[in-house]
């Protein structure tokens, strides 16, 4: 300063004026090249040789003065005479001056910016403000799908949708945050979006959320049937009519296995096994497993019962048959030890006395099941809907019929699994893993036989499910084409899916309890009931820890920030295309 307060007055005075323009009005730096290009007209005009002389004038003058010879005291007698020339020197800078003041007040910003944090001073501009303003009206409006994928917030610095494609979400995603709302609201978006693209949405909603009435006005505007189960409405029974094998692993996500030592939870799970091949044998569908299957089974777990039902098989329990030989064995070990199958009847028994429990039994749906959470009649479709689809998509859901998750994806339908689990308790988190075991069975099988499902499964409260079961969803999800969004509060269920999923997307304030730094797999256990049964437990291994911060994390760890306002959203995505994208600002 001191250097071109002597040589370059113009210059030092251009350059506070740039400063403080730029700090003031947060402009981006684009606007620096506007003085920039004057000051390359004006020296064209003038002449290189030209301005650069003019430029130099006031400088050379004071160098003379200064470096003359005689004494000194004279000479600075000298220098008043130059300032009172300042009209014929001044003006000759203003060239050269415009182009460097403006070089140099683009490399103070940049130092500021670094100092201080990226986007802190600029402000958009004026196209950047008309298309978020743009983007802003229609998401209020509830446009939230994309060309590819859903909207979930924009970007306030470039005014572009900060979207999700269903290629992204195929591989999962994780919404996570302090305040359930705002990760409640995220996954909605993605669910409504899903239905926007006429695609099979299973809900499984463990939360007291009111976002059921969003998805039935989505589902009526595309004429999407709907589905409701609940405590007061619906049938699911998904042990109807599957194998043996199959219906044993469905079972075994509805038993807390956690405090029962390893040898009884393998009787548990081999009587289990050939009690459900016992009923499926001596039942009219052979090999398959009747509707009410909770009922038999507990009363196949008492003492005698299921030697009894042996009797039933083709020459009985003594028979040549290796299931009468192997459930006769079973039957033995239980007289021995009456005890060992006590927690499990108790538990199957609770859940069967619950109002969830009992709709795993109705066989049929209801006209109030095709209604919303809060209607007591058929959901309200407009006549340009049925007009444009040419019927009433209400009238092609079967009234007494149960629901079936292969039926839903086939059908592109809309099922919603309402489980309170503040209402309801330990039965919700119980049929929300019936549920997601039944799914991944279903994902399976159509996966084997080369069937890609166009559907999207939400799982809002996924911390009562489990690791495994979840890890097992998302492997399923490239292979069938099936978009899994999870949703948890639980900082240390968070952290441990966050490996698993490639989508990180969080709403509001990171979760307060996350696990500290290098802690252990064991720290992810979300929930004691939650426990894997026997043979069944996987066996964790070494997993990235998930960073909320956006520097000091490494490789593919979810980096978002720490501390973000309520609503704003941040994502991070690893694949196809790997990229970060912090504080958007949420519509809702």
């Amino acid at each position: 300063m001191l250097v071109q307060l002597a040589l370059a007055q113009l210059t030092l005075v251009l350059f506070v004026c740039f400063a403080v323009t730029g700090r003031l009005s947060r402009w981006r730096l684009l606007w620096l090249g506007a003085p920039a290009a004057a000051g390359v007209i004006l020296v064209l005009h003038a002449g290189a040789g030209r301005a650069a002389a003019g430029y130099a004038t006031a400088g050379g003058e004071l160098v003379r003065q200064l470096a003359g010879t005689g004494p000194f005291m004279p000479r600075l007698t000298r220098l008043p005479a130059l300032l009172e020339a300042w009209q014929r020197w001044l003006p000759a800078q203003l060239p050269l001056a415009l182009i460097v003041a403006s070089a140099q007040a683009a490399a103070w910003h940049l130092l500021a910016r670094r100092a201080a944090g990226a986007g802190t001073w600029y402000r958009p501009g004026a196209v950047v403000a008309v298309r978020r303003a743009y983007l802003t009206a229609t998401l209020r409006r509830g446009e939230v799908a994309t060309l590819d994928g859903g909207c979930v917030g924009v970007e306030p610095r470039t005014g572009k949708r900060a979207a999700i494609s269903w290629q992204e979400a195929c591989g999962g995603v994780l919404c996570t945050g302090q305040d359930s709302q705002a990760v409640t609201a995220t996954g909605l978006e993605l669910a409504v979006a899903a239905i926007q693209h006429r695609k099979a949405v299973i809900v499984v909603d463990l939360t007291a959320s009111t976002g059921h009435l969003a998805i039935e006005s989505a589902g009526a505007d595309v004429g999407a049937p709907l589905r409701w189960f609940d405590a007061a409405r619906g049938g699911y029974q998904p042990f109807a009519g599957v194998p043996a094998d199959r219906g044993a692993s469905l079972l075994a996500e509805l038993i807390d296995w956690s405090g029962m030592a390893h040898a009884r939870q393998v009787f548990c799970a081999d009587y289990l096994s050939a009690a459900l091949a016992v009923v499926a044998a001596t039942t009219a569908g052979q090999d398959r497993l009747p509707a009410a299957l909770l009922d038999e089974v507990v009363r196949l777990l008492g003492p005698g019962e299921l030697r009894a039902r042996l009797r039933q098989l083709p020459g009985g329990p003594q028979g040549g048959d290796s299931l009468g030989r192997r459930g006769a064995d079973l039957a033995a070990r239980l007289d021995a030890d009456p005890e060992a199958l006590v927690s499990v009847a108790a538990q199957l028994r609770s859940l069967g006395s619950t109002a969830l429990g009992s709709r795993l039994r109705q066989p049929a749906l209801t006209g109030p099941a095709l209604t919303g959470p809060a209607l007591t009649g058929p959901a309200p479709i407009s006549p340009a809907v049925v007009g444009a689809f040419g019927r009433d998509w209400r009238s092609e859901v079967p009234g007494d019929s149960a629901l079936s998750l292969a039926a839903a994806l086939a059908g592109r339908e809309i099922v919603v699994f309402a489980l309170d689990r503040r209402a309801h308790g330990r039965p919700a988190a119980q049929v929300a893993r019936l549920v997601v075991a039944d799914l991944a069975g279903v994902l399976a099988e159509r996966r084997e036989l080369g069937i890609r499902d166009d559907c999207l499964v939400w799982i809002n409260g996924c911390d009562v499910v489990g690791h495994r079961q979840l890890a097992a969803l998302v492997a399923l999800g490239p292979a069938t084409g099936t978009c899994l969004v999870l949703g948890s509060t639980v900082g240390a269920v968070a952290a441990g899916l966050s490996d698993t999923v490639n989508v990180v997307a969080l709403a509001g304030p990171a979760p307060a309890d996350l696990p500290p730094e290098g802690a252990g797999d064991a720290s992810l256990v979300p929930d004691p009931a939650v426990s894997a049964g026997p043979g069944l437990a996987s066996q964790p291994g070494s997993r990235e820890r998930l960073s909320f911060q956006e520097e000091g994390a490494s490789g593919l760890g979810a980096r978002l920030p720490l501390a973000q306002a309520a609503d704003e959203v941040s994502l991070h995505v690893r694949s196809p295309r790997p990229r970060l994208v912090t504080r958007c600002r949420v519509v809702r």
